[in-house]
């Protein structure tokens, strides 16, 4: 099919915080995409009520705009078989973001109800889930590491699967100009994360143990 310029995507975001940094960095990235129309398709609920409202906004989109993809965005597991449904033969960019069952089975999480049905859901929907992952076009990862670990899991080929690296809002942050800080000037290093296994917490204390010796770096945990 050929689409003239602009070519329409259809961002689709349905999280309790459509926002989400993964999400909001996806979208800007596309929308600065030379020859593309950025459509976002979002919740406004934050309860379970949030599923269909995207649904039912999705297929209206998809009518109005005739899109040459969908984007669906960090958390869509939940909604990945039938947001796959309702594009029929429109591809589907999926930002898979985390591995379902290596998050069940690869990290220790405290025990609770939640938790447990997280592991139960993301153990039996597996089948599933693997063969919606072979359905996409593309598959976005956070790295090249995770990209290989999700491949794995779902016998994709590695070829589906692109790495995108989180990224964060360039209006707060953004790289410093300058030559790099001498021993005799402070260095911080700053982490910001939920400590769930999955932040990579022990990678952070473990460099700090290496670097217990060099004063003027100082890591600053939030």
């Amino acid at each position: 099919m050929w689409y003239s310029s602009p070519m329409t995507i259809l961002v689709v975001s349905c999280y309790h915080d459509v926002d989400y940094v993964r999400a909001r960095t996806l979208r800007e990235g596309v929308k600065k995409i030379p020859g593309v129309h950025m459509v976002p398709v979002r919740n406004k609920r934050k309860n379970l009520l949030r599923y269909p409202e995207v649904l039912v906004k999705l297929y209206k989109a998809k009518k109005e705009h005739t899109p040459a993809a969908i984007l669906l965005t960090f958390r869509g597991q939940e909604i990945l078989p039938l947001v796959l449904l309702l594009a029929w033969k429109t591809p589907v960019i999926f930002d898979e973001f985390i591995v379902p069952i290596a998050y069940a089975t690869h990290e220790k999480h405290a025990r609770s109800f939640k938790t447990s049905l997280y592991h139960t859901l993301a153990r039996f929907g597996t089948p599933l889930y693997n063969y919606c992952l072979r359905r996409c076009i593309t598959i976005l990862s956070d790295t090249k590491a995770h990209a290989e670990l999700g491949a794995r899991a779902s016998h994709s080929n590695l070829s589906k699967y692109l790495a995108v690296p989180v990224g964060t809002n360039e209006v707060l942050f953004k790289p410093r100009k300058g030559k790099t800080p001498s021993e005799k000037e402070t260095f911080d290093f700053f982490f910001y994360g939920t400590m769930q296994p999955l932040h990579g917490i022990n990678v952070l204390l473990h460099a700090a143990e290496k670097l217990k010796d060099k004063p003027h770096i100082r890591f600053v945990i939030a």
